[in-house]
């Protein structure tokens, strides 16, 4: 299980309703240093259509980028 997806399954439950959870690095990228938010951002944005919203330049920039989800 790669951090990002422990840290989000442990501690967002502590978030609470109605309260946001925002990661970092959500663009598509080749694996750096094993980090893999990406991977985990295009699940919670399938799980969560509606409670999301992102701010990227661009998509091919390769890194970077900002996934928001506002916590039901």
């Amino acid at each position: 299980m790669s951090g990002v997806t422990y840290d989000y399954e442990t501690y967002g439950s502590l978030v609470r309703s109605g309260g946001w959870i925002v990661f970092h690095d959500i663009v598509h990228h080749e694996d750096w240093m094993g980090c893999h938010v990406d991977l985990l951002w295009k699940g919670i944005k399938l799980q969560n259509p509606n409670s999301t919203f992102e701010i990227i330049r661009d998509d091919a920039q390769g890194l970077a980028g900002i996934g928001v989800l506002c916590k039901k």
